[in-house]
């Protein structure tokens, strides 16, 4: 059954649970990240220790709060996080962001304590993102919601980024902004004691306003699910997973980072090409993935031109292509004469086509127009 998330992801007010003035105070951070960002909705800070943090007056309590607020941030002592989620519950706050760590990542007791976490979720029916995660930005003009304690708040646009670590996350957010890609949608997961990544995407499945969803995962909350939501929510848009945990080393380290099982990354390979998922293995494939398609159409079908102006570049091209499946075509006799009378005598004439060092912008575009010009040839 589909969850609505809309008063979690937009929310028309916001408590932050743990709020201080203190200056290294994570959820004071996220209080101040909240209002310099933006946000136009009812805020409230809750901490027993002060009447007023911030400028507006902080309530003892969430059951204390003037109104039923549409999102709660914890960012508490974590032997103190079950009495606030089940006091939320009990006040009716069903979406949670839970910053605080502590939990199964930390071992036994933790693993009890989000055992403990995961009845709360049940037995009051709770949207909770985390535990142990950074939190969540919606960048959209109509939220502009920095509910994190991410430096960085990404402008607005077409790309959703689903990550289960937070640090990773700040990172990507980073790089998006200096290569100019928009992003309307972060969410750090965490733990997934609550919501996951198939949540997320049943989610993002209706919002015309994203058109590319970026996933770093270590593990699948429920592969046959996954599976299910990729291949349907991939038809509309491309769906780009950076999987870790590929070796033996990094599935150590994804047990220890946030608690999870990673598979074998063979499995894996095939999983996500049979979901028709786009798999990257590193940041920075993912991030000329993305802009390639945020920018551009997905290409509906396998052929392809290559178009180069030197022969070690094309040479590469065409090995990559053929290794991932992508076929190389043979152009016809018609689209080479075509090139020919244009481009000097040195100039490659097959695919790749290498126009030579000497190709300059108007070489490119009339080369490229001959090759779309002909259906049989892309």
């Amino acid at each position: 059954m589909s969850r609505d998330l809309s008063s979690l992801l937009c929310p028309r007010s916001v408590a932050v649970v743990g709020a201080s003035p203190r200056q290294g105070s994570v959820a004071g951070e996220i209080l101040r990240n909240i209002v310099r960002c933006g946000y136009r909705g009812k805020i409230y800070p809750v901490n027993p220790k002060y009447d007023r943090v911030e400028g507006f007056r902080c309530f003892h309590s969430v059951d204390a709060l003037p109104c039923r607020a549409d999102l709660a941030v914890l960012a508490v002592n974590r032997d103190l996080v079950l009495d606030v989620v089940q006091r939320c519950g009990k006040a009716g706050i069903h979406n949670l962001v839970i910053v605080t760590a502590g939990f199964k990542e930390s071992g036994e007791e933790g693993s009890g304590r989000e055992a403990r976490l995961k009845e709360l979720v049940q037995r009051y029916h709770l949207n909770v993102v985390g535990p142990n995660c950074m939190g969540i930005i919606n960048s959209s003009p109509e939220a502009s919601l920095n509910a994190s304690f991410s430096r960085w708040f990404p402008t607005s646009g077409e790309i959703a980024f689903i990550s289960q670590s937070g640090s990773l996350g700040e990172t990507v957010l980073e790089f998006f902004g200096d290569m100019g890609l928009g992003v309307s949608l972060f969410i750090n997961m965490g733990n997934r004691a609550g919501l996951s990544e198939n949540d997320f995407l049943t989610c993002l499945a209706a919002d015309d306003r994203i058109r590319v969803i970026f996933l770093y995962l270590e593990s699948f909350a429920n592969p046959v699910e996954f599976r299910r939501l990729v291949e349907e929510v991939g038809q509309k848009k491309p769906i780009v997973v950076l999987k870790a945990g590929r070796t033996e080393a990094g599935a150590a380290a994804v047990a220890s980072h946030t608690g999870s099982l990673a598979s074998s990354d063979a499995i894996v390979d095939a999983f996500l090409n049979q979901c028709g998922a786009i798999r990257v293995s590193s940041i920075e494939e993912m991030l000329n993935a993305l802009r390639a398609l945020e920018r551009g159409h997905i290409p509906r079908g396998r052929r392809t031109v290559i178009l180069t102006n030197a022969g070690g570049a094309g040479i590469i091209a065409a090995d990559v292509c053929e290794r991932a499946g992508i076929e190389v075509l043979s152009l016809p006799a018609a689209v080479k004469d075509k090139l020919a009378s244009f481009l000097p005598p040195e100039a490659g004439l097959g695919n790749p086509i290498d126009m030579i060092a000497t190709a300059d912008s108007s070489d490119y575009e009339q080369a490229l127009r001959i090759a779309l010009s002909v259906t049989d040839s892309v």
